[in-house]
């Protein structure tokens, strides 16, 4: 259970599982944790769950008012998420532009009893990486900004940019944000990846008139473990509960050769093998023999895994940003965007440049 603590699991089995194994985590969550004190951001985002779990359990706590403090802040920020979230659907929509909800908005409708039950801090947009610069477009006539400097010079900086990321941050007036994404997957902008998300996407309502599309449960529990098991400076909690939900609900529609294929194509199959296994530790779920096949082994992800660590905080080191650069290029290469690595060498060569010379 790479990446979680003690408290971490305790919460998580809390605020999952049923009956005397709940409430003994429950306890156990107590024991460790100092509520009074600083709440660890990955766990604060879990406490509206631990909150309807253990009410459903009759639980009578000094600490449950507090919950139930967290629990109706959290609803009232996620009306505030899905308000705008409906605001940027109906400019894409108004311009003819596809889009897909994902992450928190894809999940906190059907999938958790109660949206309130999955916070959000910000939503996630997917649109077809063609319409990219027209779905910019659109928002921006709506009011909302990005600081994607290479968005602005536009040409080569900017097909750089969209190799080497698979989306950007916009804000709007009200301070609301959005992640638009053209790709799925921080790992991996293989084509074939981006397709498979679109192939078969469910509508969902996000009210005031306003339809998006949702990944079906296949793609959708894949970009749940991926995301969740990548490295984080906050606890990687959270994805357990979404994997959990999506198990719950559809694990009836899973397509588990689809999901291991596109695991491998993306290359990240240790990573999601090995985060399935702790969603069955937690959980007690077992899985299905289809689910618990054996991952193959991938140069690029060996090297994440054993030499890339992007969840402890400060300044990385020189051999950690070269390894960066080194894994980025290769994903770059295995995307199909290979004309760009010359362009990608050049840009941090600069970067690289400019920075020794404001040092002198």
């Amino acid at each position: 259970m790479t990446g979680l603590s003690a408290s971490d699991i305790a919460l998580l089995r809390a605020s999952l599982l049923d009956g005397p194994a709940a409430i003994a985590a429950f306890g156990e969550w107590r024991r460790l944790t100092d509520f009074e004190g600083h709440h660890e951001g990955g766990q604060f985002r879990m406490l509206p769950l631990l909150h309807a779990n253990m009410s459903r359990l009759g639980i009578d706590d000094p600490v449950m008012a507090r919950l139930k403090g967290v629990h109706r802040h959290a609803w009232a920020e996620g009306q505030r998420r899905r308000h705008s979230a409906a605001a940027a659907m109906a400019l894409l929509a108004a311009a003819g532009l596809p889009a897909m909800v994902t992450k928190g908005l894809a999940l906190a409708q059907d999938y958790y009893p109660d949206r309130a039950l999955r916070p959000m801090a910000d939503i996630d947009l997917l649109v077809p990486k063609p319409r990219t610069l027209d779905a910019i477009a659109a928002l921006e006539r709506g009011g909302w900004r990005h600081g994607a400097a290479a968005f602005v010079r536009g040409g080569l900086a900017r097909a750089v940019f969209m190799a080497q990321h698979h989306g950007l941050g916009l804000k709007d007036a009200k301070g609301n944000e959005a992640d638009l994404h053209w790709h799925p997957f921080y790992e991996s902008n293989h084509p074939d990846l981006a397709e498979w998300f679109w192939q078969g996407a469910e509508p969902i309502d996000l009210g005031e008139g306003v339809f998006a599309l949702r990944p079906l449960p296949t793609p959708l529990l894949l970009h749940v473990v991926i995301h969740g098991t990548r490295p984080n400076t906050l606890s990687p909690l959270r994805w357990v509960a979404d994997a959990a939900m999506v198990l719950r609900r559809a694990e009836d529609r899973i397509d588990w050769n689809a999901f291991w294929a596109m695991a491998r194509r993306a290359r990240v199959e240790m990573r999601v093998a090995g985060g399935l296994a702790t969603l069955s530790d937690i959980t007690g779920h077992r899985l299905a023999e289809p689910a618990r096949r054996p991952p193959r082994w991938s140069v690029t992800e060996a090297i994440e895994l054993s030499v890339l660590d992007n969840s402890r905080p400060g300044p990385r080191s020189r051999f950690n940003i070269a390894i960066n650069m080194i894994v980025s290029a290769m994903r770059v290469w295995q995307g199909g965007n290979r004309a760009l690595l010359p362009l990608m060498v050049a840009a941090w060569a600069k970067r690289r440049l400019q920075k020794r010379i404001s040092l002198r």
